[in-house]
């Protein structure tokens, strides 16, 4: 067997993220970890799949390895309840809104990891909240759940810092959110186009008319 060239073991290193990245190009339902994600972003992902760049699978590889690291460490430290990684919660009314627990605490708390950037990061320690994302994401798994208080876990990729921070059950909120999803979900059924809130999408409907719902959520909290 020849020694193979740098190229080759690049490659070969490239071939093996790709295929255990666990990156999936389509789902047919609806994640509740998509539901803070552009409305219209992600009604044309559930339609049409997700797009698949150069660096997709290297993103998903690298997230599900910080996400598997993290929780390796909590587990050492008798953080996460045995049996808890992947629990399944579901939407009742509509079966396709559904996501899998990080874990759970001991204690019954939801357990959320996420690996950011520094500039995430910075926001993270400046706002001493979650993004507003991971805060819908968790939210609606304590909604279907039936879940009180959730931890969401950040990392910073760059240096390893780390903040936690806790999450109670708002049902307010929440039932805001069941509505945003179903916005959604009502979309996809009945063949609609829903606003851009990202600014990134191909059309922007009323993405400069009206403010986006992180927008309008950060306003709320401020008052």
């Amino acid at each position: 067997m020849d020694k193979p060239t740098p190229q080759e073991i690049e490659n070969q290193i490239n071939d093996f993220i790709a295929q255990h990245s666990r990156f999936e190009a389509r789902r047919d339902y609806l994640s509740i970890s998509h539901v803070g994600n552009c409305p219209r972003k992600v009604v044309e992902e559930f339609r049409n799949g997700f797009q698949v760049a150069e660096h997709t699978h290297r993103m998903a590889f690298a997230g599900y390895e910080m996400e598997d690291s993290i929780r390796r460490m909590l587990e050492a430290l008798g953080l996460v309840a045995a049996g808890s990684e992947g629990l399944e919660v579901v939407s009742p009314w509509d079966k396709r809104l559904r996501g899998h627990l990080d874990g759970l605490t001991p204690d019954g708390d939801v357990l959320e990891f996420k690996s950011v950037s520094r500039g995430q990061f910075s926001k993270i320690l400046e706002k001493g909240r979650p993004l507003w994302r991971h805060f819908v994401q968790v939210q609606l798994y304590m909604r279907y759940g039936e879940l009180r208080n959730a931890l969401v876990v950040y990392r910073c990729r760059e240096n390893y810092e780390h903040r936690v921070l806790e999450v109670p059950y708002n049902e307010r909120q929440a039932a805001t959110f069941e509505v945003r999803a179903g916005r959604m979900l009502e979309a996809i059924d009945q063949g609609k186009t829903l606003e851009c809130e990202c600014g990134m999408c191909g059309q922007k409907l009323i993405h400069h008319t009206r403010p986006s719902a992180e927008t309008r959520w950060k306003s709320q909290e401020e008052t």
